[in-house]
Parts: structure tokens; sequence; C-alpha cells
């Protein structure tokens, strides 16, 4: 027989607000006790974790559960299982999944929910953007049911864990699962008391993509309070230099662009490295300790290090470019009247030139929307002038190519695009020569080009 003196207490607490958790398992719960708990829950603001296992509860019991469900705004976690609700109960409790976003752990196991309440349940998921684990197991639950669970697996973005042990979902079920997993880069756990070895790397591929995620999370937050410092060193600044170091070396390549919280991420870790170059070059030169132009040079040289599929790719060369659009100001004071390719001081030029331009590619090379983009015209055309002539000019003035050399800058655009990725071979002379070969051998061969059309133009055909 129920205790109903029990139960009144356990209600009666639930009005006061008392209770953060509640434990009702095997208490043999009434259809009247199920009811009046209801009512209670819905105007409870505290209990956040329920536990109904074993009460035979039947599907009038899990309506009545539902609709408070649905009013009430702090239960995260119902264990429901070893209990009778079957599928009328397991829809019910999806349309409350549909309406209230705040459930994250929901236990059916043992329940008879089915097919239909298997499906049920999977058109809540479409929709339900909290639940992080279902443990549906011992439910006879067969191949339609996992077909349904498995579809929704495809757009839901929240479960993680999805228990399925002890039902009849046969191989079908699990190659829908399979399928399903390609698309899904959530769930990192499914127990189906089976071995299947596609399903088992599909979910380790999952629980990687989790930890490289929250490694970075953390990662992110700890170099955020380590630039909180107000008395900077040596010591601490190269500290800060390794956190940065281990955000860039994180794998993020392999993390699918939609993975949940992952935008946010890449947002701020956009945010982070202007923010950081701006830091160190700000930093007062009489900073304890530490030589700020070569800490900034190291920076800067650890951006250079950040690969096309590293986290805050875009960023870092947008800050290499600009850094060296402003070191050609300075090496252009150093150029005289006379200066020629072969001078050091020229030498030095050309290379923050082309350093500038490689770098401005690799950003634009990113950027989708035109307006955002480095412009570099200008710079094309002053490279131009350099290789036809021979002469670095301090003077020279820098314009906009004519109309008719516009396919020459096209093709130095090229040829500066083959040498994107190979940045440690222009930081030596030999590179820069070869860049500056391969781009008089452009110019040399559009010029035989032009004059060859020259030529045709003015010629005339008599028959």
């Amino acid at each position: 027989m129920p205790n109903f003196t029990v139960q009144s207490n356990i209600i009666q607490r639930l009005r006061l607000n008392t209770k953060a958790s509640l434990d009702l398992s095997m208490k043999v719960l009434s259809d009247t006790d199920l009811k009046e708990l209801a009512e209670a829950l819905k105007v409870n603001s505290t209990i956040t974790t329920i536990d109904l296992r074993s009460n035979k509860i039947d599907a009038a019991g899990a309506q009545a559960l539902a609709e408070a469900l649905k009013v009430n705004s702090t239960i995260t976690t119902i264990d429901l299982m070893h209990n009778q609700i079957g599928a009328a109960g397991a829809q019910a409790l999806a349309e409350a999944l549909k309406q209230k976003a705040t459930i994250t752990r929901l236990d059916l196991a043992w329940n008879q929910v089915g097919d239909a309440g298997a499906q049920a349940l999977a058109e809540a998921l479409k929709t339900n953007p909290t639940l992080t684990t279902l443990k549906l197991g011992v439910n006879e639950i067969g191949a339609a049911g996992a077909q349904a669970l498995a579809e929704a697996l495809k757009t839901n973005r929240t479960i993680t864990t999805l228990y399925l042990r002890d039902n009849q979902i046969g191989d079908a079920g699990i190659q829908v699962l399979i399928q399903a997993l390609k698309k899904n880069h959530i769930v990192t756990e499914i127990d189906i008391a089976l071995t299947n070895q596609t399903l088992s790397s599909l979910l380790k591929r999952n629980r990687q993509f989790k930890n490289i995620c929250e490694n970075l999370q953390r990662s992110i937050l700890d170099l955020e309070r380590s630039v909180q410092f107000h008395e900077m060193t040596q010591d601490t600044l190269y500290v800060i230099f390794q956190k940065l170091e281990k955000i860039v070396s994180f794998d993020t390549g392999s993390l699918p662009s939609d993975y949940p919280g992952f935008s946010e991420l890449k947002e701020k870790m956009n945010s982070l490295i202007p923010a950081f170059h701006s830091w160190v070059v700000n930093l007062p030169r009489s900073t304890q300790g530490v030589d700020v132009n070569q800490f900034r040079l190291d920076l800067l040289s650890r951006y250079a290090e950040i690969s096309p599929k590293q986290l805050a790719y875009d960023v870092a060369q947008f800050e290499l470019a600009h850094f060296y659009r402003a070191e050609l100001d300075l090496a252009r004071q150093c150029l005289t009247d006379t200066s020629v390719i072969s001078d050091e001081e020229s030498e030095n030029y050309l290379e923050v030139l082309i350093h500038f331009l490689i770098h401005a590619e690799n950003y634009n090379a990113q950027i989708e929307t035109g307006n955002e983009k480095i412009i570099t015209d200008k710079a094309y055309d002053r490279l131009i002038n350099i290789v036809a002539s021979g002469k670095i000019e301090p003077q020279l003035d820098i314009h906009r190519a004519p109309e008719a050399e516009q396919k020459t800058r096209e093709l130095f655009r090229k040829v500066i695009n083959e040498f994107r990725n190979k940045l440690e071979g222009i930081d030596k002379v030999s590179g820069l020569k070869n860049i500056l070969k391969n781009l008089r051998d452009a110019l040399s061969f559009e010029q035989v080009v032009q004059e060859e059309q020259a030529m045709s133009s003015r010629s005339t055909y008599h028959p």
C-alpha cells in the first residue's frame, strides 16, 4: 500500500521549496499521489533532480508528470526507469520535451515504450535544445524505432549519450545509427551491447572532438587570465607566450565548423590575437628584464607559424601583413636615389615588400567579402616598377598600373601566391633571388607577348 503520510509530507515540502533533489524510488506511488506530486512540481522552483524508479507508473501517471514538466523550469534530471509508461507515456513526455527546454537527462529504461514511443521521442529530439542523455534500454524498440532516432541524430546537436541496450534494433538499426553518426559529431556514447567497429570508430572520433574543444576552451580561459597581470616580467611574458603556443597548436582543423561552441571559441581567439599583439606593442620599454622589441618579433614569428588549418590563421596573417606594411616605411628610409636591387638595404626593402604581399594574399584567400580584403594593387605596382627598372628609388610614387599592365600585376600575383606557404625560404638571400627571378621571367614573358601582339596588330593582310 502507498505510504500516504510519507507522500503528503514530501508534497508539502515541495510546495515549501525546501529540497533540491527528490528520491521517490520504489515508493509504489498511486495515481492520486502522482497527480498531487505533479501539481506540486508546477509551483516548485528548487527541485532539479527527481528519482521515480520502480513505482509501476503507467501512461496516466506519465501524462500528469509531463503536464508538470511543461510548467516547471528547474528540473533537469528525471529517472523513470523500471515503470510501465508504455508508448502513450513516452509520447506525453515527448510533447513536454518539445515545449520545455530544461531537461538534460531522462531515463526511461524498462518501460515498454516500443517503436511508437521511440518515434515520438525522436521527433522531440529534432527540436529540443537541452537533452544530453537519453536512456531507452530494454524497451522493445525495433528497427523502426532505431531509424527514427537515427534521423533525429542527424540534426540534433545536444545528445551525447544514448542507451539502447537489450532492444531489438538488429543490424539494420546499427547501420542507420552509423549513417547518422557520419553527420553527427556530438554523440560520444551509444550503448547497444553489440560490438561494431565502424560505430566504435565514429564514437571515438566524436570523443576526440569533444576533448579538443574542451581543452581549447580551458586554454583560452587560462590565457585570458594570464594577461591580466599588472606587473610584467620576462618570466610572466614567456609564460603567456607558451600558453598562446599551446592554443594554436591544437588540431582544430579536424573540428567541424558547426561543432557546438567552436564558432564562439574562434571569435574569442580572433579577438585575442590582435589584442595580444597590441598589448605587447604598448608594453612600457622599461618592463622589467624584457626586450619588448624582441618579444614582439618572437610573437609575430609564432603568428607566422600558424598553419591554415589552425585556429586564428586569418587574423594572424592580417596582423603580419599590417606589421610588414608599417615596416615598409622604415625600410624605405634606408634607400637612396642610387639604390639598386643588389644593395643590402634594397634587399631588406624587397623582403619586407614581398612579406607584406604574401601575408596579405594569405589573409585575402580566407576572406570571401571583397571589401574586407587587404588592398595590394599599389604594392604590386611598386614591385613591377622595381623589377622592370632594377632600381628602388625612395621617392618613387606608387600609382595604379595602367589598364594595359593589369595582366602583369596578375602574373606577379600568381608568382607571389606560389610562394605563399614558403616563408622560410624568402628569409634567405637565395630565396629572395628565386622569387625575383620568377618575377623577371614573368615580366619578360609578358613583354614578349605584348610585342608580338603589337606587331600583329600593325601588320596588314594582303591576299
